[in-house]
């Protein structure tokens, strides 16, 4: 966008067109999704036509690292690999833009994938976008809320909890396997158990807890050893706790029981966050490399970003101040 000297208004619609793309093709590996949707918001910022956006997703997808291998997505360079991903579908755009020619994608009669593009311009993807306040799995966020906010009821401390069991009858998309001290950042991020001792011995859950000191830490990892996971509720760990959503039951040293249940985390579209915390995680991260000032500047933009002429202004608040 900024190369292209685009508006504010064109980046927003190109964002839009990832989105409504990601959200048609989910049955896609999403690293093979990821190559074609910055192909797709690369193309829309080109202002390609249908033929030319075409033959570039055909040739991003023959420029993929992937036919070349691709790191496993539990290593710390994945983001690496994300990166190669990006470039991939950007130089497919920039050839299709000067004029290299490859097939029509529509004309290829069996494709490894496909897309459910009734729904496209009508029920907009982004709407549907979830919101991650933490920095892990997303389905292991309802279990980190549980953690937060039966801890903070309760005033426990970690010391105090002899065992903590889960049930989710769906959805767990996470680590199962116990850390070591010596374990990535990646799989602490993917792990349930890492985050829930986490958010309870803290009280909170941010990139600070997935650091090698924080993966480290003998109290975490002691704590963490004392949760449980069930893919399915297994015997009914309470009649009272609804089937089909994440449940916690946390037992104490002197065996008194606290149970919560949540059927949606909080950022999910069922139960989005407020204005105020979505400013307030906004300028959590923000601070992490910009200083206070520069990031209640980028907070305001964002919500004018659509007035901009030029994409040039709104993105130098991006920059680290040297």
């Amino acid at each position: 966008a900024e190369s292209l000297g685009a508006s504010g208004r064109d980046l927003i619609t190109a964002v839009v067109a990832g989105y409504e793309f990601a959200g048609s093709a989910m049955n896609m590996p999403v690293s093979t999704r990821d190559l074609y949707v910055a192909a797709v918001v690369a193309g829309k910022l080109n202002d390609f036509d249908h033929a030319a956006m075409s033959q570039a997703l055909l040739l991003a997808g023959y420029l993929s690292p992937g036919r070349n291998g691709l790191a496993s997505p539990f290593a710390d360079e994945y983001w690496i690999s994300n990166g190669q991903i990006a470039r991939s579908a950007v130089e497919a755009v920039m050839l299709i833009k000067n004029g290299f020619q490859t097939v029509d994608i529509r004309t290829v009669n069996t494709m490894p994938w496909t897309m459910d593009c009734d729904k496209l311009g009508n029920q907009w993807q982004i709407l549907d976008t979830y919101i991650k306040p933490y920095p892990c799995c997303r389905n292991i966020h309802a279990a980190v809320d549980l953690a937060l906010l039966l801890s903070k009821q309760n005033n426990l401390r970690g010391s105090e909890i002899s065992r903590i069991d889960i049930t989710k009858s769906k959805g767990f998309y996470v680590g199962k396997e116990r850390l070591d001290a010596t374990s990535t950042r990646t799989r602490a991020q993917f792990n349930i158990y890492h985050c829930v001792a986490s958010a309870i011995l803290f009280g909170k859950l941010d990139q600070r807890d997935f650091s090698k000191a924080s993966i480290a830490n003998a109290e975490v990892r002691k704590l963490s050893d004392k949760v449980f996971l069930y893919q399915k509720p297994k015997e009914k760990l309470s009649p009272g706790l609804p089937s089909g959503y994440t449940t916690m039951v946390i037992t104490t040293n002197d065996g008194k029981r606290i149970e919560g249940a949540l059927k949606h985390a909080s950022g999910d579209p069922e139960s989005p966050l407020s204005v105020e915390e979505m400013r307030k995680l906004c300028m959590d991260r923000f601070r992490i490399l910009l200083s206070d000032k520069q990031s209640r500047r980028l907070y305001k933009a964002i919500q004018m970003l659509e007035g901009y002429d030029n994409i040039t202004e709104f993105t130098k608040l991006l920059s680290v101040a040297k």
